[in-house]
């Protein structure tokens, strides 16, 4: 939906009448990403503690960017959260940005295998790095 959005908005740029509609859907769109956000989260904070993967599983699909920060906060914190329940030992906790972030593990081969990402489409479980490609990774810390 926002790439059909993008795109009308650079066919209706020059027609002023239609400015105010795109307007209106994008708001209408960020709206939707934001309560989807919100359920989102109120359902992982039931099941956190007692199924982590679950709340992961939750999590993991949610795009944090244009999220208002103090949910974008909120999420990334309870999705970190979850990420330590999981008690993975030796796991890595490597953050790119505001928003965005992932935990690895070790494999026998010497690279880092991603345990569960947020906010990085591409970081699917499963997918390998050399840990050249992870400076400023840090311990999970199981708190």
């Amino acid at each position: 939906a926002r790439r059909l959005l993008t795109s009308l908005q650079k066919n209706i740029s020059g027609q002023p009448d239609l400015v105010e509609t795109f307007e209106t859907l994008r708001n209408r769109a960020e709206a939707v990403k934001v309560q989807v956000a919100e359920e989102s989260l109120r359902e992982a904070r039931r099941c956190h503690r007692r199924e982590p993967v679950a709340a992961l599983d939750l999590l993991e699909p949610i795009d944090l960017e244009g999220l208002p920060e103090e949910l974008a906060r909120h999420l990334y914190g309870l999705w970190l959260t979850a990420c330590r329940r999981i008690g993975l030992l030796a796991a890595v906790h490597y953050r790119t940005g505001f928003g965005r972030g992932a935990v690895l593990m070790p494999t026998a081969d010497g690279q880092y295998e991603v345990v569960s990402a947020i906010g990085l489409r591409r970081w699917e479980r499963g997918r390998r790095f050399a840990p050249q490609a992870l400076r400023g990774a840090r311990p999970l810390a199981t708190r």
